[in-house]
Protein backbone atom coordinates (compact mmCIF):
# COMPACT_ATOMS: atom_id res chain seq x y z
CA UNK A 1 0.00 0.00 0.00
CA UNK A 2 1.37 3.40 -0.95
CA UNK A 3 1.29 6.77 0.76
CA UNK A 4 0.43 9.94 -1.13
CA UNK A 5 2.55 12.94 -0.24
CA UNK A 6 1.16 16.45 -0.72
CA UNK A 7 3.12 17.57 -3.83
CA UNK A 8 2.99 21.30 -3.08
CA UNK A 9 4.29 20.74 0.44
CA UNK A 10 7.09 18.56 -0.94
CA UNK A 11 8.02 21.31 -3.45
CA UNK A 12 8.03 23.84 -0.62
CA UNK A 13 10.39 21.71 1.47
CA UNK A 14 12.69 21.31 -1.54
CA UNK A 15 12.66 25.06 -2.11
CA UNK A 16 13.32 25.82 1.58
CA UNK A 17 16.58 23.88 1.28
CA UNK A 18 17.49 24.97 -2.25
CA UNK A 19 17.24 21.37 -3.42
CA UNK A 20 16.12 19.87 -6.70
CA UNK A 21 14.30 16.55 -6.94
CA UNK A 22 17.59 14.84 -7.78
CA UNK A 23 19.21 16.39 -4.68
CA UNK A 24 16.48 14.85 -2.53
CA UNK A 25 16.86 11.47 -4.25
CA UNK A 26 20.61 11.53 -3.61
CA UNK A 27 20.32 12.64 0.03
CA UNK A 28 17.54 10.15 0.83
CA UNK A 29 19.11 7.28 -1.13
CA UNK A 30 15.92 6.73 -3.12
CA UNK A 31 15.52 6.59 -6.88
CA UNK A 32 14.76 9.77 -8.86
CA UNK A 33 11.54 8.19 -10.21
CA UNK A 34 10.35 7.75 -6.61
CA UNK A 35 10.80 11.48 -5.95
CA UNK A 36 9.13 12.28 -9.29
CA UNK A 37 6.18 10.09 -8.34
CA UNK A 38 5.80 11.91 -5.01
CA UNK A 39 6.01 15.30 -6.78
CA UNK A 40 3.30 14.15 -9.18
CA UNK A 41 1.02 13.15 -6.30
CA UNK A 42 1.32 9.44 -6.96
CA UNK A 43 1.64 7.06 -3.99
CA UNK A 44 5.09 6.00 -2.81
CA UNK A 45 6.01 3.28 -0.33
CA UNK A 46 6.50 4.01 3.34
CA UNK A 47 9.98 2.53 2.92
CA UNK A 48 10.73 5.43 0.55
CA UNK A 49 8.96 8.09 2.58
CA UNK A 50 10.98 7.46 5.76
CA UNK A 51 14.41 8.24 4.26
CA UNK A 52 12.97 11.25 2.42
CA UNK A 53 11.63 12.62 5.71
CA UNK A 54 14.96 11.90 7.40
CA UNK A 55 16.83 13.75 4.64
CA UNK A 56 14.63 16.81 5.16
CA UNK A 57 14.95 16.73 8.94
CA UNK A 58 18.73 16.41 8.69
CA UNK A 59 19.17 19.34 6.32
CA UNK A 60 18.85 22.93 7.50
CA UNK A 61 16.61 25.33 5.67
CA UNK A 62 18.00 28.51 4.13
CA UNK A 63 16.64 31.48 6.13
CA UNK A 64 16.17 33.80 3.16
CA UNK A 65 14.15 31.13 1.37
CA UNK A 66 11.95 30.68 4.44
CA UNK A 67 11.34 34.40 4.38
CA UNK A 68 10.48 34.35 0.66
CA UNK A 69 8.32 31.22 0.80
CA UNK A 70 6.67 31.45 4.21
CA UNK A 71 6.49 35.21 4.67
CA UNK A 72 8.53 37.44 6.91
CA UNK A 73 6.29 38.60 9.74
CA UNK A 74 5.09 36.27 12.48
CA UNK A 75 1.51 36.73 13.54
CA UNK A 76 0.41 37.73 10.06
CA UNK A 77 -1.74 35.17 8.28
CA UNK A 78 0.44 33.30 5.83
CA UNK A 79 -0.81 33.07 2.27
CA UNK A 80 -0.28 29.90 0.33
CA UNK A 81 2.44 30.54 -2.21
CA UNK A 82 2.76 28.80 -5.55
CA UNK A 83 6.36 27.76 -5.83
CA UNK A 84 8.58 27.98 -8.85
CA UNK A 85 11.74 26.18 -7.65
CA UNK A 86 13.94 27.03 -10.68
CA UNK A 87 13.29 30.74 -10.10
CA UNK A 88 13.88 30.46 -6.36
CA UNK A 89 17.10 28.51 -6.89
CA UNK A 90 18.38 31.30 -9.15
CA UNK A 91 17.90 34.02 -6.55
CA UNK A 92 19.03 32.34 -3.36
CA UNK A 93 22.18 30.77 -2.09
CA UNK A 94 22.30 27.03 -2.35
CA UNK A 95 23.97 24.96 0.31
CA UNK A 96 26.30 22.17 -0.68
CA UNK A 97 28.14 19.83 1.69
CA UNK A 98 30.87 22.25 2.71
CA UNK A 99 30.00 25.84 1.91
CA UNK A 100 27.53 28.15 0.29
CA UNK A 101 27.67 28.56 -3.47
CA UNK A 102 25.65 30.63 -5.92
CA UNK A 103 23.58 28.63 -8.38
Amino acid sequence: MGISVHPDRLRMELARRGWSASDLAREAHVSPPTVSAALAGRPISSRSLKPMAAAFSGAPTIPIVDSLVLGGVEGRRRRQVRLFPPLIRRIVLRQDSFNMIRV
